[in-house]
């Protein structure tokens, strides 16, 4: 039984240009246009000629039952539902990553809410890690992110989840190619940022995938300094060991698809699915920290109050340590700052006057504690 649809509001979010890129791809002919009112397709059948008016404006009265109609002629031809047609068309236009959690233990396709909420969270971590990635290969990013992939971040959305265990799906769109399919065979300028991060996210699960199944019997730091160039950091790893939790068993299964925009077509070898077994996890999750603790110190702005301050000589000038409280991924921390005698007089104003300081240098864990190393600019913050 294929299932139709009876609400207007799903035809009435179709976009035209993306149900365009949809009949197009699909060998659709354009043979009448009408600027600012309709579009005429055909497409051959079983010897019968099919015929599709598409609208072109929105606000034309007829605009839902056109649509509703052109799903309708979809779904009998590619005999599939209405509901499957309409999702290939409102994605025309983006690039979708899917992401599938199977439990070993679910047999229902539900996952734990705890498990859930980690899906989305490192489900985030992950599109960064690729979006930093394609801007430059690194194995750790700090907390300074480049500005490019957080655009990209925030241009991200959520569909609904999918049945078939739990599925997860993230849109990105991305513009459409003004090339023809012939013209991209033989390369194409630049694509836009949005379609190189989710590519280079796809290639660096890929080079992850490849680095651990060497790794099980042979493990070794080379082979994870190898795959850093691909794009595999310790933000990626510590999101694919986020995604599956805690206690995930041997025969989990993580299972990363990518279904491209039509509307911007890739080369036929573009990676389409990644699986991770769950007995990876630990080896990823040590990739992890091997990738943390060998990067080398990244510059890093923090701002916070002056807590504690010490001298280093009891006689001469004031100077030396100096603790503040500040965020550090996301949790207030103690960052120790050793200062000279010119800081440490600003350190003691500001903790005389309750106000914050703002200062620049590399944060590094010494331990079980955060230093700021090489401070610059330290100075009573703006606003105080």
């Amino acid at each position: 039984m294929k299932v139709q649809i009876r609400d207007r509001e799903p035809f009435e979010r179709l976009s035209p240009s993306e149900v365009a890129t949809y009949l197009r791809t699909e060998g659709w002919r354009e043979v009448e246009h009408r600027p600012d009112r309709l579009s005429v397709w055909v497409s051959e059948a079983d010897g019968e000629q099919l015929e599709i008016l598409l609208p072109l404006r929105r606000t034309l009265g007829d605009f839902v039952l056109r649509m509703a109609e052109a799903v309708g002629t979809l779904a009998a031809k590619e005999n599939r539902s209405q509901l499957e047609i309409l999702s290939d068309l409102q994605t025309a236009g983006a690039d979708v990553v899917r992401v599938r959690f199977r439990h070993a233990n679910a047999t229902d396709g539900s996952i734990s809410l705890d498990q859930g909420e980690a899906l989305v969270e490192n489900a985030r971590e992950m599109m960064l890690a690729g979006a930093c990635a394609a801007v430059q290969a690194k194995a750790y990013y700090s907390r300074r992110r480049p500005e490019e992939a957080n655009r990209f971040l925030r241009g991200l959305r959520m569909g609904q989840t999918e049945r078939g265990s739990y599925i997860l799906t993230v849109y990105s769109p991305v513009s459409p190619s003004l090339h023809s399919a012939s013209t991209t065979l033989f390369g194409e300028p630049d694509p836009p940022f949005e379609r190189r991060a989710v590519t280079r996210l796809a290639n660096a699960l890929v080079a992850l995938r490849q680095a651990t199944d060497q790794a099980i019997t042979a493990p070794s730091e080379e082979i994870f300094e190898n795959v850093i160039s691909a794009g595999v950091s310790a933000n990626l790893c510590s999101a694919i060991v986020g995604m599956n939790g805690t206690e995930v068993q041997p025969s989990d299964e993580l299972r990363i698809s990518f279904t491209y925009a039509r509307s911007r077509p890739v080369e036929a070898a573009t990676p389409r699915e990644i699986i991770i077994p769950g007995d990876h996890i630990r080896l990823i999750d040590a990739a992890s920290r091997f990738y943390r603790s060998s990067a080398p110190p990244e510059e890093t702005d923090i701002r916070g109050a002056v807590v504690q301050l010490r001298r280093e000589e009891q006689s001469g000038p004031a100077a030396g340590p100096v603790t503040v409280m500040a965020f550090v991924e996301g949790k207030p921390r103690r960052v120790q700052i050793t200062l000279d005698e010119a800081g440490h007089r600003v350190a003691l104003q500001a903790y005389q006057q309750g106000a914050e300081i703002a200062c620049t240098g590399d944060l590094v864990k010494v331990g079980n504690s955060w230093v700021l190393q090489n401070p610059k600019g330290f100075s009573i913050a703006a606003g105080d």
